[in-house]
């Protein structure tokens, strides 16, 4: 473990922030799975899985299988962390809960990366951060964070957000040619037990899709008994590596409940890159976790992409590529999409921020 205590060049796993840094970030690399168990979760998966020719585990090679049990060995993705300075701050949050049913909210916003659309640090941060602090969810997660050289999309969301008693953590996905960390993030007011990342399976041969992806998942806990394992994640367009991705998404939720409390109820928020409603990764996670997408139940599904800020398209909402996905056994109170369009002239993002309210016992 390294804390990081004022400004410098930094450099995490494969990459560099340089920027300054607050007292409240902290780096940490966790125990690595050893490869035994990553072949065997495997295995142990390929038995599980009873389901239909359309679902991945028939669109993977052995070879491709062969790369997730390796991806399983290697050690977890390096997180970088803000919290609150406040060393009473869990505890006081803690404290301040019912020991009754509790309703919790849940956002999943792709904030497209600062490198593209209208300009982040002065114009898209303050529409995105606004919004998130105006709905107050408990927990927040966050695709498209990317942090480069002269700026840093995690430390804004860090400086907004624990002023509003979140923590926060940072999983790298990918390094761009400039230099710049893209990755995934997710805020809690809720105090966590456990945190962990993996990079996604990777197809280098499927060559449609290049980026590399990664899934961050948290253990948050009302109280000793009443714990969910909260994981973001942002997968491939290319069919081939989302499938893929979905595949190994899995394996690392169930590897994660198991090394961490197998009672916790998992749930999946991302940006999927599905452009059809009930699609084969839905399906999958439904058949192999009990994960349903609530959104899909309504009568009117609210739309979450239009390709907002462009001048060669329309802000057309046509698809919803976007998902909270809840363990079948919680009761989903509530679940829309925030607004969309323009706000004075300018798009906070290409996506919709979506919002689901869930009811925990």
């Amino acid at each position: 473990m390294r804390f990081l205590t004022d400004s410098t060049t930094t450099t995490i796993g494969s990459f560099s922030e340089t920027s300054p840094v607050s007292r409240s970030f902290v780096v940490v690399v966790v125990n690595p799975f050893k490869l035994v168990v990553g072949r065997l979760l495997i295995l142990l998966s390929l038995l599980a899985v009873t389901v239909t020719s359309d679902t991945i585990e028939l669109m993977l090679s052995e070879n491709d299988l062969n790369a997730l049990g390796d991806l399983l060995a290697k050690p977890p993705r390096p997180l970088l962390f803000c919290a609150k300075d406040d060393e009473d701050w869990a505890s006081s949050i803690k404290a301040s809960r019912s020991l009754g049913p509790q309703t919790i909210r849940f956002a999943q916003y792709n904030v497209w990366n600062s490198a593209d659309g209208p300009d982040w640090a002065d114009l898209r941060s303050k529409l995105v951060l606004g919004l998130l602090t105006k709905e107050q969810p408990e927990v927040i997660a966050l695709n498209e964070v990317r942090i480069s050289t002269n700026h840093s999309m995690f430390h804004d969301f860090c400086q907004r957000l624990n002023d509003d008693t979140y923590q926060g953590v940072f999983a790298p996905a990918m390094v761009h040619a400039d230099g710049s960390v893209e990755g995934v993030a997710i805020f809690s007011k809720i105090p966590w037990k456990a945190v962990s990342s993996r990079a996604l399976h990777f197809n280098r041969h499927q060559t449609r899709d290049l980026n590399r992806r990664v899934i961050l998942g948290v253990e948050i806990c009302l109280d000793h008994s009443r714990c969910l394992m909260v994981h973001t994640t942002h997968f491939a367009y290319d069919e081939k590596q989302r499938f893929g991705n979905a595949y190994s998404a899995w394996v690392f939720m169930t590897a994660f409940g198991l090394r961490h409390n197998t009672e916790a109820q998992p749930i999946l928020l991302g940006d999927f890159n599905s452009r059809v409603e009930a699609d084969s990764i839905t399906r999958f996670f439904d058949s192999v976790l009990r994960l349903k997408d609530p959104a899909a139940l309504k009568t009117t599904v609210e739309n979450t992409y239009c390709n907002c800020g462009r001048p060669d398209q329309n802000c057309t909402l046509s698809v919803r590529p976007d998902r909270i996905l809840v363990y079948d056994a919680l009761e989903v109170t509530e679940i829309r999409a925030g607004p969309s369009g323009p706000i004075n002239g300018v798009c906070p993002s290409d996506h919709r921020a979506l919002f689901a309210t869930v009811l925990v016992y």
